[in-house]
């Protein structure tokens, strides 16, 4: 997540992204112990705040009861999978060959970063393969180069990339291409920041408060809003070392 100022939030980014875990500790720590339940309903924590932090949570981290439901397999996403399978090696063997005996075509080929990649980006650089292919044969503005292009399709060909492989591609990225693919539908969930905002509301009112009515060093330290002292000040009074964490 881009860490980028906003006005709107009630913190910062970093702190929005760390209060899960607070939030996590607190919760746990309440049910955990009784004796912090009794202190922070007596500020007017209760069940129903109880529940209201685990689902601000659950929503914070993305949790769903049921997993989103795979789309379901299409001729087109099937298309799309066997076009991502093949394009890292596919295109590493003709670039080898073509680097090897045909430098300019491979130049042409592979001009503006032509590289394997995933999902839709396959089927697209796939498809800009076959037609800078297409243009070796038969393309009008390589009219100068057509014997040596006609000699790097016929090493490509060697290779296993001849007219037959180069016509099953093509039919994969018109399939893969083709119209009335369906898309999934989710459900509308809150924006990760909002949710994240809404957590740490949440939390910061029932940190300070916790501050306030939980006096026992122990306790604050189970909530997650003190630290152990370090083995130096195990001697310090009980009351004069609990340091809140930030937030």
């Amino acid at each position: 997540m881009a860490h980028v100022a906003d006005d709107t939030l009630p913190a910062s980014l970093t702190v929005l992204e760390e209060t899960p875990g607070r939030a996590l500790t607190l919760l746990r720590g309440v049910a955990k112990v009784p004796a912090i339940y009794t202190l922070l309903a007596s500020a007017g924590f209760d069940d129903d705040e109880y529940r209201l932090g685990w689902r601000l949570l659950h929503e914070a981290a993305g949790y769903q009861p049921t997993p989103t439901a795979a789309p379901a397999r299409t001729p087109a996403t099937a298309a799309q999978e066997e076009l991502d399978a093949w394009d890292e090696d596919g295109l590493r063997r003709i670039r080898a060959a073509l680097a090897r005996f045909h430098q300019e075509q491979e130049a042409f080929v592979f001009a503006g970063g032509l590289a394997p990649s995933s999902g839709p980006a396959a089927v697209v650089g796939v498809g800009l393969l076959l037609a800078r292919l297409d243009d070796l044969r038969s393309g009008k503005d390589r009219k100068a180069t057509r014997k040596a292009d006609q000699a790097a399709l016929a090493t490509l060909a060697r290779r296993g990339f001849d007219d037959a492989e180069l016509a099953r591609l093509a039919k994969l990225v018109a399939t893969a291409t083709s119209a009335g693919v369906a898309e999934p539908v989710a459900e509308p969930r809150a924006e990760p920041v909002a949710a994240l905002a809404a957590l740490y509301v949440w939390y910061r009112d029932w940190a300070d408060t916790a501050r306030s009515v939980v006096k026992k060093r122990a306790h604050l330290i189970t909530l997650g809003l003190a630290k152990r002292r370090s083995p130096a000040k195990e001697g310090a009074p009980e009351g004069g070392d609990a340091r809140p964490t930030p937030g």
